[in-house]
């Protein structure tokens, strides 16, 4: 009878991860294709795969120029909080996914659903360790490669929209208060 291991109790999503070996024989399904590596360094966002375990398979070259990773092998198997050090991926279970805070991410939402068969877009910030805040669209698409599930997804940097947005309303509100300031004063002269 073969023992199954008991899966720790997590907040959020599942803790377990696949064994070295998986990892390796999943990581080769990208590797066999030369070709699709070079395209997939071309695009020009972070672009990852992970595992039903929520593990890196394949990261382009832009994750690891953002982290300043010399090579691949470094995130291969880790969660993709863990690679960017998302101030939550240690947490009471020592794994990425499984805290409180991991409820409300858009990133391990747009995994989660993905991994259901689902392609889903969110938003997320995630803070790192160091205490700096990215602010990232999240396109996850799930694939088959010989009836192994996959999520592939792409990470956008939209910190530069979301700064426009707060310099947005902050201007308008700053108007409309300009403007009330003004009418107010034109009904004063009005009456007077």
């Amino acid at each position: 009878m073969i023992e199954v291991a008991p899966q720790r109790p997590t907040q959020f999503a599942p803790a377990d991860r696949a064994d070295d070996s998986q990892i390796e024989i999943d990581a080769a399904y990208f590797k066999r294709f030369p070709m699709l590596e070079q395209l997939l360094n071309a695009v020009p966002d972070i672009f990852i795969v992970v595992n039903a375990q929520r593990q890196i398979i394949f990261a382009n070259y832009l994750v690891l120029e953002q982290l300043g990773i010399q090579a691949a092998q470094r995130v291969v198997g880790t969660r993709p909080g863990e690679a960017i050090q998302c101030q939550h991926a240690e947490n009471d279970t020592g794994v990425g996914g499984t805290s409180e805070a991991c409820k409300t991410c858009g990133a391990l939402k747009a995994f989660m659903i993905s991994l259901n068969g689902r392609k889903n877009v969110q938003e997320c910030r995630i803070t790192q360790k160091d205490g700096t805040a990215l602010d990232f669209s999240v396109w996850a698409t799930p694939i088959t490669i010989e009836g192994h599930l996959f999520s592939v997804f792409t990470l956008k940097d939209i910190s530069h929209e979301k700064r426009r947005r707060a310099l947005e309303r902050i201007f308008f509100h700053d108007l409309l208060n300009t403007a009330g300031v003004i009418t107010g004063f034109l009904d004063l002269v009005n009456e007077a």
